[in-house]
């Protein structure tokens, strides 16, 4: 059988982290998120440095103290949630997702550039991410939404009403951006932000998603637990999963298939005209986020409100 082939599960594979809940989270605040954050990362350091074996321990493992792409190798955690503030008083506030087995690394430099500009950024960490890819055998769309709405209610608490808030998302976080402003509308409220930036927004994506959840039923017997993988891959990059998880595929279809029902929804109740202007960046080679996907699901319905969308090829 070919499921019981490949290499073999390693601790981060088979550990899954003690995270706060979707109702936790939505029951706490960005400071309370932190504080779980952090003992969470404690550990899950204790257990890993317990569960590995010494051949685990090479010089790229990320999970070995000291390794070569040890996160503190890099001068500091980047895996973890975080704030940039602004020299001086702030003009604005933006909130930036990142995306699927992706850390809130990968939105340093935006988070920079909004920083430079005098904005105070947020980059939570989705639950599930920047630990071990374990955690996305757990986590997946409730607590990633419970996490955007956690950190927008921060966002507007440091506004204050009287600075703008923009939301940033990069694929998987993109989708969870428009959600989040879209499910917002559906309720009555405002869109709770001034403008939305997008890059690579999966507003689609590939076919196999929508049924890898099946591809992982077997998981639940142990000789064919290697089944809920797509990918079991050494784990040498500090801030982003190279092994892939089954059940994260079909969590990330089942967020654009939200998106989706509540682009419908907003179509259907002529509120679409309510978001606010989108300005999105998208590769027209890209073999995962359709580009057309986001022009006619999207951009082809938004009202003239000077939105605008920029394809790289």
């Amino acid at each position: 059988c070919m499921s019981t082939q490949g290499p073999p599960l390693q601790p981060w594979h088979t550990i899954v982290p003690d995270e706060l809940d979707a109702k936790a989270i939505a029951a706490s605040d960005w400071r309370a998120y932190v504080s779980a954050e952090n003992g969470m990362f404690e550990a899950l350091h204790r257990r890993l440095q317990h569960d590995m074996k010494p051949q685990d321990r090479t010089p790229l493992n990320r999970y070995v103290d000291g390794s070569l792409t040890a996160p503190a190798s890099f001068g500091r955690d980047w895996n973890r949630s975080y704030v940039m503030e602004p020299q001086g008083e702030a003009r604005g506030v933006v909130v930036l997702l990142h995306g699927l087995t992706d850390s809130p690394y990968s939105m340093r430099s935006l988070a920079g550039l909004y920083r430079a500009n005098g904005f105070v950024a947020l980059v939570p960490r989705m639950p599930g991410h920047g630990t071990v890819p374990g955690g996305l055998t757990h986590e997946g769309r409730k607590e990633w939404n419970a996490a955007v709405a956690m950190t927008m209610a921060e966002a507007h608490r440091l506004a204050g009403g009287k600075r703008p808030v923009h939301l940033v998302g990069y694929s998987n976080g993109a989708a969870l951006a428009l959600l989040h402003v879209m499910r917002r509308i559906e309720r009555g409220e405002d869109a709770g932000v001034e403008r939305i930036v997008l890059l690579s927004p999966m507003i689609e994506v590939n076919r196999f998603a929508r049924y890898a959840g099946l591809a992982g039923v077997p998981a639940i017997f142990g000789r064919y637990a290697k089944s809920a993988w797509l990918d079991v891959l050494p784990e040498y990059n500090a801030f982003k999963y190279n092994s892939f998880p089954v059940r994260a595929a079909r969590e990330s279809y089942l967020v654009t298939a939200d998106v989706h029902d509540a682009l419908e929804t907003l179509v259907e109740r002529k509120q679409l005209q309510r978001m606010p202007p989108i300005l999105a960046f998208e590769s027209v080679v890209d073999d995962t986020v359709s580009a057309r996907g986001v022009m006619t699901q999207l951009f082809d319905r938004l009202a003239a409100n000077g939105s605008e969308v920029v394809q790289v090829d």
